[in-house]
């Protein structure tokens, strides 16, 4: 009896939601409870932010304390990889076993994770850390999904302006708070990601404590069994391994295998096979899958996914080198290096509030979104265009990757969203923050082999320097170690060396490493200007903002304000 009445009750709740929910206009006005599950997921969004921006700009340090310079693009690698591998299933799983537990347990791994990176004693163990950190990020596309489906339609630009500026408040925290722990001790980074793993607990535990909707009919409907069933495991593992071994073949090309290379060419080949099977499998023998065919209804939604492949690609080479950079070139510390790329966040978190604003009351995204890849073409030639005199530069030209990011997630996430039906909105969130780390997948090892062909030319220019101005032959390889290594007390005991002939030497390692950088940033604006083009195409859609929300977290109750 005690279990016929518990079936009854679940399926009276279910109708009960799916009434709710199918209303036409079934907005109450803001609760306390919808602000504080906004709150939380913003939190959350917010510690992913920081740890994945502190796993690029703080690598030096890392590196400094653990050795495995070669390695340190895993750091951030590891990330990316886990995200888009893993957004795809928990994304689809989330319509059978619901957000919650999907959002909190992945949150509490990303906690561990940290833990792991702040102990570590070897790059491996650090990598390790970031690997089990990136299962937090598998709950990413999920965040972006509850922020929307809670609220209504029409001031869903609002939501994600929210999301997009916890992204920013992540990234200034990380680059000014990382940048300082980093800079000031030895071991500093260790310090900073146990704070990011208190950060990671506390998000999570808010979340748990003020997320728990109304059971979906899809978690009642199915065993689990039937659940297990309705997931896409081919397409998981054919994208998976593919983009892994994609990835993989990229980042040693160059570092430390060669092109021609079998560690290269073999991967590389497999996995383009293994992306190609994948494509043909979704579009030809899957139609409700990872590449679900109603997703595609809207030319709106093909436009976002490459929309936010391209922002993904810009976003990933802006948190790897842009400090980088200017450290190396221009003798930065690291919290002064990240001080200029805070700019970009500021910037954005002023892009993203007005954008949001006027998208929410316009109705409008197309210009919004091509304007965004405007900035990030403009930021990317202006870095490419750099000079070792243009330090001054580097406070002003993040302005236009702030307003690129302010910009395009608020409105490219809307668009994507709007595009796709309510009971696709996790799937479709998950698409496009999965293209978004792809992007990032492939954009770093590309990176990655585009400044090892311009470093490999580190050890001709140094030598094309300082061989005509009289260094002794024998006197070269001790002057370029100690010169790469930055070791001065080294330099003083070789034998010919001068201050003009130093000189020489540390110019013709700036401008060699200037050359390598500019590789990646011209790479870069190739491949934001294919974002304006594509994204030229956004067509506008004002019927559907309206003031239905698509999963609602309760009955009529306390208002917090009405909108």
């Amino acid at each position: 009896m005690e279990s016929v009445d518990k079936d009854s009750r679940e399926t009276s709740a279910t109708h009960a939601e799916l009434s709710q929910r199918n209303a036409p206009n079934n907005y109450y006005g803001l609760t306390y409870r919808t602000v504080l599950v906004f709150l939380a997921i913003t939190m959350i969004s917010f510690v992913q932010v920081v740890n994945l921006i502190a796993a690029g700009s703080l690598s030096t340090a890392i590196v400094a304390e653990l050795g495995g310079s070669n390695s340190q693009i895993w750091l951030s690698q590891a990330i990316a990889i886990t995200t888009c591998v893993l957004a795809f299933p928990v994304s689809q799983a989330a319509d059978y076993w619901g957000r919650r537990w999907l959002i909190f347990i992945s949150t509490l791994l990303g906690s561990i994770g940290c833990i792991i990176v702040s102990r570590a004693e070897s790059m491996n163990a650090a990598i390790a850390g970031e690997v089990v950190t990136g299962l937090s990020y598998s709950c990413q596309p999920l965040l972006y999904a509850v922020a929307s489906e809670i609220l209504p339609r029409r001031v869903r630009p609002l939501a994600q302006g929210g999301m997009n500026i916890s992204i920013a408040l992540g990234g200034v925290f990380a680059l000014l708070v990382g940048g300082l722990f980093g800079s000031s001790f030895v071991g500093g980074f260790r310090v900073f990601w146990y704070i990011i793993a208190g950060l990671y607990f506390i998000s999570a535990a808010l979340f748990i404590v003020c997320y728990n909707p109304p059971l979906r009919s899809t978690q009642l409907s199915h065993t689990g069994k039937e659940k297990l069933a309705k997931l896409d495991w081919t397409g998981f593992c054919l994208i998976a391994s593919g983009l892994t071994l994609f990835s993989l073949s990229l980042t040693w090309s160059g570092n430390p295998y060669s092109w021609n290379d079998a560690h290269i060419i073999v991967p590389f080949v497999i996995s383009i096979t293994l992306i190609i099977a994948f494509l043909i499998f979704e579009i030809r023998f899957k139609r409700d899958g990872i590449l679900h065919h109603g997703l595609f209804a809207s030319r709106n939604f093909a436009i976002s996914i490459t929309g936010i492949f391209i922002e993904g690609m810009n976003f990933f080479a802006a948190t790897n080198y842009f400090s980088y950079e200017i450290t190396v070139l221009y003798d930065d510390d690291v919290f002064f290096a990240s001080l200029k790329f805070t700019i970009t966040f500021f910037v954005a978190i002023v892009a993203s509030l007005f954008v949001s604003i006027y998208a929410s009351k316009s109705k409008k995204l197309r210009w919004p979104i091509v304007f965004a890849y405007c900035c990030f073409t403009v930021f990317d030639a202006l870095m490419a265009s750099l000079t070792l005199d243009g330090a001054i530069f580097l406070w002003i030209w993040p302005i236009f990757l702030g307003l690129g990011l302010g910009f395009c997630l608020t409105c490219l996430v809307t668009a994507g969203q709007i595009s796709s039906s309510p009971e696709l909105i996790a799937l479709s969130s998950g698409l496009m923050f999965s293209m978004r780390s792809v992007g990032g997948t492939i954009g770093l090892p590309i990176y990655s082999a585009l400044f090892s062909t311009g470093t490999a030319k580190l050890s001709p220019n140094i030598a094309s320097a300082v061989l005509p101005l009289n260094l002794p032959e024998q006197s070269l390889p001790g002057f370029m170690s100690a010169l790469l290594n930055n070791d001065q007390a080294a330099l003083q005991l070789i034998s010919g060396v001068t201050p003009q002939i130093l000189e020489a030497g540390e110019n013709a390692v700036k401008q060699t490493y200037l050359n390598s950088f500019r590789n990646v940033w011209l790479f870069t604006v190739v491949v934001s200007a294919a974002g304006i083009l594509v994204t030229f195409f956004t067509k506008d859609s004002d019927a559907s903002f309206d003031m239905h929300v698509d999963a609602p977290l309760e009955d009529p109750g306390p208002r917090f304000r009405d909108l």
